[in-house]
């Protein structure tokens, strides 16, 4: 892999290749991505389910308000 001496770069040269490495990575992230969902995907076929049934599949129990534990005395509106 070559070198690059940032040093000797100019301020839009170093814009110019800011741009590129911004352009690389949203490529390469979105290529493991697809890498990484096509693995797990395999492996939930191996086991007998798909990928939705982890993802998508099940419904979450709705989150519910816990119990008031403190009250502030002095301002019984503030509790946690």
């Amino acid at each position: 892999m070559a070198r690059i001496n940032l040093n000797k770069m100019s301020y839009a040269e170093l814009l110019a290749l800011q741009e590129r490495v911004e352009d690389a990575l949203i490529k390469r992230r979105a290529a493991e991505a697809e890498e990484v969902k096509e693995k797990l995907e395999a492996l939930a076929q191996r086991s007998g389910f798909s990928l939705t049934d982890f993802v998508n599949g099940k419904q979450r129990r709705s989150k519910t308000k816990a119990a008031i534990k403190y009250r502030n005395p002095k301002d019984p509106s503030q509790t946690w």
